[in-house]
């Protein structure tokens, strides 16, 4: 009974005594809290995520077992190379959350992109023991399995991922890389001509339009591979790849003079890049070579 009246004393002091109520101060730390997370967000989405980093830490002061807290602070570590702080965050997130399949496979995906592929593996796996269905659990094995050199495996896992998820871009266009490193071109001209044709022509990426002019010009089809890599050429933030690989594709096709001018006209868009600059001394090379020999039967140099 002594017990009882205690406590009913030490709660109702405040009252009697006019004292600050300490739920009012929690309430102000809730809103204070709230106002952190909300800065935080904001400067995220602005780009400024040291801030951002700032202001989530204040936030998980006062709410240290928010799951969500945890993975903002974590994606704010991601955008500034932290990856080891990341991983952290998640992982405490992982555990407020019950182990979150989704969560799991983010993790993973973190320590994978840290260079850790066995414990990328072994969150793929509780990924999948919690989910069987997430196709990104499924896309995360196989990206571990790859690591290892198991293309066969890792495609078979990539495959399980579209069975759950038909339209996933990324999986599509590592279907169609592994399906071209066993030496099924045609099957990964398939694949990724089908990813292409998913969407309209502004909205096809850039790196699936390289992939399919590599496998038209592995199949002896210069002419189409052409016309891939000149609509990824076309655009405004052309990669300096994109146009080694058109004019790879002009060489092929018997056109070195437009093969050279696609280079010169690329160096001037990206003139540090070595790769460019490489590729255009090979080539004037290759047809001060020829020129020097004479045009066989016709003019090589259209």
């Amino acid at each position: 009974m002594l017990f009882f009246w205690l406590i009913a004393g030490a709660i109702a002091l405040p009252f009697l005594t006019g004292c600050s109520c300490p739920w009012k101060g929690a309430d102000l730390s809730v809103a204070q809290s709230n106002s952190w997370i909300q800065n935080g967000m904001a400067a995220a989405r602005a780009g400024r995520h040291h801030q951002a980093e700032e202001s989530l830490k204040q936030a998980i002061a006062v709410r240290p077992v928010d799951p969500v807290l945890r993975e903002h602070l974590a994606d704010s570590y991601v955008q500034q190379g932290k990856l080891q702080l990341a991983i952290e965050q998640l992982t405490y997130a992982v555990g407020q959350s019950e182990n979150d399949a989704e969560l799991l496979v983010k993790l993973g995906s973190l320590y994978l992109e840290n260079g850790q592929w066995i414990p990328a593996a072994q969150f793929a796996t509780l990924a999948l023991e919690t989910d069987r269905e997430l196709p990104q659990a499924w896309a995360l094995r196989a990206e571990t399995k790859l690591v290892k050199g198991q293309l066969s495996d890792a495609l078979a896992d990539y495959q399980r991922a579209l069975s759950h998820r038909s339209d996933y871009p990324e999986v599509q266009l590592k279907v169609a890389e592994v399906q071209q490193s066993l030496g099924r071109p045609l099957r990964a001209f398939s694949t990724v001509e089908k990813l292409l044709n998913q969407t309209s022509i502004e909205q096809q990426s850039e790196s699936a339009l390289l992939l399919a002019g590599r496998l038209l010009l592995e199949i002896s089809q210069p002419a189409q591979a052409i016309e891939k890599l000149q609509i990824a050429a076309a655009r405004e933030n052309a990669s300096a790849d994109c146009f080694v690989q058109l004019s790879n594709a002009q060489l092929a096709f018997g056109q070195p003079s437009q093969a050279r001018l696609t280079l010169v006209n690329a160096q001037n868009l990206h003139p540090d890049s070595a790769l460019i600059a490489s590729r255009l001394n090979d080539l004037q090379e290759n047809i001060q070579s020829v020129a020097s020999l004479g045009p066989p039967n016709g003019d090589l140099t259209r």
